[in-house]
């Protein structure tokens, strides 16, 4: 009996910090475009380990995307964030963080990770 309760303890601890994981990339604070702050971003995958695809906004909370891109591999620099919304810059070329103007995307859509990982 005692080992069922430690063991639904455990259990619940587990996806408490499960749940926290998740929702913590979408509650970062917001930043604005510097230079220096941000983050690198690529495609999430399914549990299959297929990249799914991103919608591409020409600014935050417009009602229909740009582009789509799908298949994508390439890893973007994450250099604005507001609210659920990030501005991506493309990776490459000698100047860090000041690539291409990529466009908005919402942050669910995107895996964050630090910047070694765009390299």
């Amino acid at each position: 009996m005692n080992f069922c309760r430690v063991y639904l303890k455990f259990a619940i601890a587990t996806m408490f910090l499960f749940v926290l994981t998740i929702s913590s990339a979408q509650n970062l604070a917001d930043f604005k475009e510097d230079g220096s702050t941000g983050s690198c971003g690529w495609a999430k995958q399914d549990k299959n380990g297929k990249t799914l695809p991103i919608s591409i906004y020409a600014s935050p909370n417009e009602s229909s995307p740009s582009k789509t891109i799908n298949h994508d591999s390439n890893y973007y620099w994450v250099v604005e964030k507001k609210g659920t919304w990030v501005k991506l810059r493309a990776t490459g070329g000698p100047q860090f963080l000041n690539g291409s103007l990529v466009g908005w995307v919402k942050i669910s859509q995107l895996q964050l990770g630090a910047f070694r990982n765009c390299n």
